[in-house]
C-alpha cells in the first residue's frame, strides 16, 4: 500500500478536490470525519457525474427513473465531499493478503482500495499498480521464503533435499524426498508465495504414501491419507480447513477438524463448559458449511471439540494422521491460552508432520472473541 495518502475532509469544494486529482495524477481521494476516520471516497467517477448530467435544469426529475440513476443525479449537484463521496467505500484490512485484495478489486470494479485499521482510521491506500509490483519481486527473495518458510520450517526437509530455481517469478522444484505428499504440499505452499507466477514440479519421491491401501479412485475416511486440522474461527484457521480440503480431495483422503479450549481453573463451571463446547460445535459447523459444496461432497470430513489446551490436544488427535493443518493466525477467548505459541509447539511435538498455511490473513474484529484454538 501507499502510506502517504492525500486525503480531503468532508466539506472541501468539488473544484479543489477536481483540481487534486488532476494535480496528483490519481484516481480517487479518501474523504476524513472530524476523528480522523474514513467516511467515503470521492472517485473520478463521482467527478464525471456532473459532466454526466451538463445542461439539464437543476429541478428536472424523472418519474420512471432507476433509484441508481436518481442516485447519480443527485450526485452530479453535489457541492463538498461529504455529498459527492460513495458511502460506504470498499476497504481492507493492513493485513488482508494481496490476492484477496485484487480479488475484491475486481469484484467490485474499483481502481483504489483504502486500508483502514479496526477503529476505522485509514492507514494507506491500495492502488492497482501496488498489487502488480508484487509480481516484480526479487527472484532471489522469492527463493528463500520457499527455502526458509515453507522447505526448512513447514516440511522439515533437509536442505539439499528440494532445489529451488526461481526465474521471473517461475519456481522449478526438484530433487528428492521420502513421501509423495510432501511433494505435493511442497508444490501448493510454493503457489501461493507472493511474486510467484507459477510452479514447475519435478521433485520424485521413495513412497506414494497418498494411495497406499487405498483403491484408486476410491476416497474414503480410514482408506486414505488422514489430515487433521485445528479451526478456532479466525481467517487463519479458515484457511487451514479450505487448504486441507482441497489437499484431501487431490490425495483420496479424509479430514478431521478439531476446535479446542482451555480455562483457567478459577474459570471451570459446568455451565461454561457446556456453553463452551455448544459455541466451537456451531462455529465449527458454520466453517464446515462455508467450504464449496464440492468440496464436502468429495472428501469425508468430521468434527471434534475438546477441552485441553489446543497444542495437547491437536498432536494428540493427529496420532496416526497424516498431516496436522494449522493457520499462521488464531485468537483465544480464554486468559489461558495464546494461539500464538500453537503452532511452534506443534511442530516440536506432533507425531506427524505438520503444515502451517504460510500466507498471512486478517483476523475481523468481531472474530476476537472466537474460541482458543491453532494459530
Amino acid at each position: 500500500m501507499t502510506a502517504d495518502v492525500l486525503t480531503v475532509d468532508l466539506d472541501v469544494p468539488y473544484a479543489e478536490i477536481a483540481a487534486l486529482l488532476a494535480e496528483h495524477r490519481i484516481n480517487a481521494v479518501p474523504v476524513l470525519d472530524d476523528l480522523r476516520r474514513l467516511a467515503g471516497i470521492v472517485t473520478e467517477g463521482d467527478l464525471l457525474r456532473r459532466v454526466e448530467f451538463l445542461g439539464e435544469p437543476a429541478d428536472a426529475t424523472h418519474l420512471l427513473e432507476r433509484p441508481s440513476r436518481r442516485a447519480a443525479r443527485e450526485k452530479a449537484r453535489a457541492a463538498v465531499a461529504r455529498q459527492l463521496m460513495t458511502v460506504p467505500a470498499v476497504t481492507v484490512s493492513p493485513d488482508a493478503a494481496v490476492a484477496d485484495a485484487a480479488r475484491l478489486m475486481a469484484d467490485r470494479n474499483i481502481k483504489q482500495l483504502p486500508v483502514v485499521d479496526r477503529q476505522g482510521r485509514l492507514v494507506g491506500i491500495v492502488a492497482r499498480r501496488n498489487l502488480l509490483a508484487v509480481f516484480k519481486r526479487a527472484d532471489a527473495d522469492i527463493r528463500a521464503e520457499i527455502v526458509e518458510s515453507i522447505l526448512r520450517r513447514a516440511l522439515h526437509l533437509e536442505p539439499d533435499a528440494v532445489t529451488v530455481d526461481v526465474r521471473d517469478g517461475v519456481v522449478t522444484l526438484s530433487g528428492m524426498v521420502r513421501q509423495a505428499s510432501k511433494a505435493q504440499i511442497a508444490v501448493r505452499l510454493a503457489e501461493a508465495v507472493t511474486g510467484v507466477t507459477a510452479v514447475l514440479d519435478h521433485i520424485r519421491f521413495e513412497l506414494d504414501d497418498e494411495r497406499a491401501g487405498r483403491p484408486a479412485g476410491e476416497p474414503g475416511e480410514g482408506s486414505g491419507p488422514l489430515l487433521v486440522v485445528g479451526v478456532d474461527g479466525s481467517d487463519g484457521g479458515r484457511e487451514a480447513l479450505s487448504w486441507a480440503v482441497a489437499h484431501a480431495a487431490d490425495v483420496g483422503g479424509s479430514v478431521l477438524a478439531v476446535a479446542a479450549w482451555h480455562w483457567l481453573e478459577d474459570d471451570l463451571s459446568t455451565t461454561l463448559e457446556v456453553d463452551e463446547r455448544q459455541h466451537l460445535s456451531d462455529m465449527l459447523a458454520r466453517e464446515v458449511e462455508a467450504l464449496p459444496a464440492r468440496q464436502r461432497a468429495a472428501v469425508p470430513l468430521r468434527t471434534k471439540t475438546v477441552r485441553g489446551r489446543p497444542a495437547e490436544v491437536l498432536c494428540a488427535e493427529s496420532a496416526g494422521a497424516a498431516l496436522l493443518v494449522l493457520g499462521r493466525h488464531g485468537h483465544s477467548r480464554a486468559r489461558a491460552a495464546r494461539a500464538g505459541s500453537v503452532s511452534e509447539e506443534c511442530i516440536r511435538r506432533a507425531p506427524c508432520p505438520v503444515v502451517v498455511v504460510p500466507r498471512p490473513h486478517h483476523e475481523p474484529a468481531a472474530a476476537a472473541k472466537a474460541p482458543a484454538g491453532p494459530g
